[in-house]
Parts: C-alpha cells; structure tokens; sequence
C-alpha cells in the first residue's frame, strides 16, 4: 500500500489512501466531459479523514486541483515530476 503525505491548507487538513480498484472503474466509467463530476468522485474515494471544510463540494477550484495533484505526485514511480496543462 501507498504512503501519501498528509496535506493541509488554510481551511483543510486530509488523510488519504490510494484508489480502490472498485472506485478506480467507476471513475473510468465517467464521461470526459463530466470532469467536475469525475473529480468529486476520485476526491470522495481517496480522501480517509478530513478536519476543517469535509464536503468537498465546498471547496474552491483551486483546492479542489490541489489535492487532485498532491494524490497524483503521491502515487508516481518516480519523482512526482509531471506536467499540468498544456505545457
């Protein structure tokens, strides 16, 4: 099993695990074009414990990417070393 860091912020402190494969398919099985959606889900699946602002439909957008990314560097190989956007 993964180790992630915890992460906190101004209005949040998290706990998270690595995706179960269950989580992992449903993820998948949504839509491109429901991004918001998918990221809630990923969010919601991944995150164990959560002190401060827990419903992650209150977050801003930016919080919402920041621990999007902090998973993602988290679970990686290699160093979290990865590109956002389009270059």
């Amino acid at each position: 099993m993964l180790r992630i860091p915890p992460l906190r912020t101004a209005r949040f402190s998290l706990e998270m695990q690595e995706s179960k494969i269950i989580d992992s398919i449903k993820l998948a099985k949504i839509p491109v074009h429901l991004n918001e959606e998918a990221t809630t889900h990923l969010l919601k699946s991944i995150i164990t414990k959560c002190t401060g602002i827990d419903d992650v439909n209150m977050w801003t957008v930016q919080e919402r990417m920041f621990v999007s990314g902090h998973y993602i560097a988290s679970i990686q190989d290699n160093n979290p070393d990865f590109e956002i956007g389009d270059g």
